[in-house]
């Protein structure tokens, strides 16, 4: 199971019992130092953003509340159309640090765009021995921490000071054919899509 695999099986509720193992040793830790966190309607589809970021009181207590409700709320999100948007998308090349899944896409009508998918895998950027263990669930458990709406709330904010920016938009990657090589990994990722910006197509 590749790390985009075990991302998935993870986000849709896999760790589980993983965790609940976790947070029972955390406790016992803790209470043993007591003694000595175009007019066609648009495909939608109900998703949970991260399913793994459920967690019970003292999971919540030890590693923090911050937004699991946010990214366990179940919401409607549009199904990106690759034969419609843009005239039409055609995917080239992944993008993306070391957390971010990402691709570069061609529109029909000339311009480029990104998408870019919402939940991050926060343990690639452990060493590679602590990568698969307990500790990379600690990491990526903390992905709770981010606002996962913030890419969609920042464009009002930056438009209302006057500031650059893109105009990013939640969307489910299809399950398409068209997606080829990069299908396997982004096929039913939520995720934004944007028009890679160029200085005389950026929204003011």
């Amino acid at each position: 199971m590749d790390r985009c695999q075990r991302l998935r099986w993870r986000s849709n509720g896999g760790t589980t019992g993983r965790m609940a193992s976790m947070i029972c040793c955390c406790t016992t830790l803790f209470l043993f130092s007591l003694t000595c966190g175009l007019g066609i309607a648009a495909e939608s589809r109900t998703i949970t953003a991260d399913a793994s970021l459920r967690a019970w009181s003292a999971h919540k207590w030890l590693l923090g509340a911050n937004y699991r409700d946010l990214w366990t709320t179940p919401i409607e999100v549009e199904v990106l159309n690759l034969q419609i948007e843009a005239g039409g998308l055609r995917p080239l090349f992944r993008v993306g640090g070391l957390q971010t899944f990402g691709l570069a896409m061609a529109g029909a009508d000339g311009r480029s765009y990104t998408f870019r998918g919402l939940v991050k895998d926060l343990g690639q950027s452990l060493p590679e021995d602590f990568q698969g263990y307990l500790i990379d669930d600690f990491v990526q458990d903390q992905l709770a921490a981010i606002l996962p709406g913030a890419p969609v709330m920042v464009p009002p904010l930056a438009a209302a000071a006057g500031v650059y920016h893109t105009a990013p938009r939640l969307v489910i990657m299809p399950d398409d054919p068209a997606l080829g090589q990069f299908r396997q990994v982004f096929a039913g990722m939520l995720g934004t899509i944007e028009e890679f910006p160029r200085f005389h197509r950026i929204t003011w």
